[in-house]
């Protein structure tokens, strides 16, 4: 099985991603026309779902996840992905947010390997 081609900013970071990690939600963005009616009905005022991904990643070196990491501390970056929805890939502006990784698992000399890192990335 062809893994899915994941990239951040133009950088692939395919074999980045764990293999069977990566998840695809879908935030139902709402507008200020809806609410409840007279009736006890509700209306709502969907003006777009957006994606948000959840990326657990592979373990790194030290120095990979670093570099990671500074990739995607800022305000937004360019996702390419495959989008579930529409059943192929696109490429979008994502706002991260870089979760906890978890401490040493294994050194190899003067390497140090991280494991956990979990990115989640909200369409714009």
């Amino acid at each position: 099985m062809e893994r899915l081609t994941f990239k951040i900013n133009g950088v692939d970071y395919t074999n980045a991603v764990q293999r069977y990690g990566m998840s695809t939600t879908y935030q139902k963005r709402e507008g200020s026309n809806g609410g409840m009616m007279l009736d006890g009905s509700m209306t709502v005022d969907v003006i777009a779902y957006k994606a948000v991904l959840t990326i657990p990643m592979n373990p790194m070196l030290a120095s990979e996840q670093a570099a990671l990491i500074s990739e995607v501390a800022t305000d937004y970056v360019n996702v390419y992905y495959f989008d579930v929805k529409t059943g192929g890939y696109r490429t979008a502006i994502f706002i991260p947010d870089i979760g906890t990784t978890s401490a040493v698992i294994l050194r190899d000399g003067e390497n140090k390997y991280f494991s956990g890192l979990v990115l989640t990335l909200t369409e714009r």
